[in-house]
């Protein structure tokens, strides 16, 4: 019984471990796309603020 539950608690903790990575690599996916986008809307703004002059 014990062993047995010592199995499951290293199993779900693997489990924790691959979610944790893949959370990680999704979070740094989508930073660097939040990146891209500030970069676009800063150049909207600009490219408006020529306009306006």
């Amino acid at each position: 019984m014990k062993a047995d539950t010592s199995e499951r608690l290293d199993n779900l903790e693997d489990e924790v471990r691959v979610l944790d990575s893949a959370i990680d690599a999704r979070t740094r996916e989508l930073w660097t796309e939040i990146t891209k986008l500030r970069a676009i809307i800063e150049e909207l703004k600009a490219a408006q603020t020529r306009r306006e002059k």
